[in-house]
């Protein structure tokens, strides 16, 4: 077996709150700065409520959102529901013109439909997307960050 179909396979066993820890060091690696996790539980590998699942703010004072997900069936679904309660000021405490861009971090694929309804939902709030499905995390973690899948992945 490949190392990047070892790393893959292992990723799809990661449950949630495995998984939000990796990517939020992946996002870290990646150059996004400083992640605050108000999603996972502090020293446990368990997911927690909030929205979002992570974020990073700007020196300018815009925020970066970014969610998470294992799930596997009816993902668009789960990734348009995310979205939405990033851009319900209830459920963040910020306004959407406060927020630069959106992450998705998730462990399957999606299509080039879904990835364009999600892209026009975010171009209507004038928010950037950014998509990491399981290729793309697959391939930085297996050519650019030997480290995650160490120390993550075993």
């Amino acid at each position: 077996m490949t190392k990047v179909n070892q790393i893959q396979k292992a990723l799809l066993e990661l449950g949630g709150g495995q998984f939000q820890k990796l990517a939020d060091a992946y996002l870290v690696e990646k150059g996004f700065g400083s992640v605050n996790s108000i999603g996972s539980v502090i020293g446990a590998n368990k997911a927690g409520k909030g929205t979002p699942d992570a974020f990073v703010m700007s020196p300018g004072g815009r925020f970066t959102f970014a969610e998470h997900t294992t799930q596997q069936s009816g993902l668009i679904n789960k990734l348009k529901d995310d979205l939405n309660k990033c851009f319900d000021e209830k459920k963040t405490g910020v306004p959407v013109e406060k927020i630069e861009q959106v992450i998705f971090c998730f462990t399957s694929e999606l299509d080039t439909a879904d990835a364009n309804e999600l892209l026009e939902a975010c171009e209507e709030e004038g928010v950037k997307l950014e998509l990491f499905g399981l290729s793309a995390i697959t391939f930085d973690l297996y050519l650019k960050y030997p480290n995650l899948p160490r120390d993550f992945l075993g």
